[in-house]
């Protein structure tokens, strides 16, 4: 198994370094993996959503700003690289008034942004499963209503050429009992 950016995890797959890619699917993605004939399977969901500390119990320290002004507000960042950035920045401009966003840190792991979060250095948008129990518990608060939620799914890729692989064939056949019958790219 190797974690990296999902540019590089494509070129991974392309070229035959790997046989399987999980990734978040996005439009830049699928129509770079378009003509290479992959299966896939969606094995997953999330939903990305803008979150601060509390300043109160459920009122943001760092509100999303709204189209039309208002103060800078500190803007934790994806990685240019990273598949969550991609998808964010693809919808960026219909959540909020980009230009009242005032990067303060970049990372690639969403795990990085949570923990810049929790410290009050800003909004981030991280994923549901990742800060529901901060909402819940009070450790977080939305920096928006859901409205400015971003679905994520997941997608596993496999190369034609992976199938000829007895562990592969089997990992595969395990997960379409799963996650229903593979797609074609």
């Amino acid at each position: 198994m190797v974690t990296t950016s999902l540019d590089y995890g494509v070129e991974m797959l392309l070229q035959g370094k790997v046989d399987l890619l999980m990734c978040h699917a996005q439009p830049a993605i699928e129509g770079s993996l378009q003509g290479h004939h992959l299966a896939w399977l969606p094995v997953g969901q999330d939903t990305l959503i803008p979150v601060s500390i509390p300043l109160v119990p459920q009122l943001p320290k760092y509100a999303l700003p709204a189209h039309g002004g208002g103060p800078l507000v500190p803007y934790l960042d994806y990685a240019q690289s990273m598949s969550l950035g991609k998808i964010l920045r693809s919808h960026l401009h219909e959540l909020c008034d980009t230009t009242r966003l005032r990067t303060v840190y970049e990372a690639d792991l969403a795990d990085s942004l949570h923990a810049m979060v929790h410290q009050g250095l800003g909004l981030a948008w991280l994923p549901l499963t990742l800060v529901k129990a901060d909402l819940t518990e009070g450790r977080l608060a939305r920096a928006a209503g859901p409205d400015k939620d971003v679905p994520i799914n997941v997608r596993l890729y496999r190369r034609p050429a992976a199938q000829s692989k007895p562990l592969t064939r089997r990992v595969w056949a395990g997960l379409e009992n799963l996650y229903g019958r593979s797609q074609k790219s």
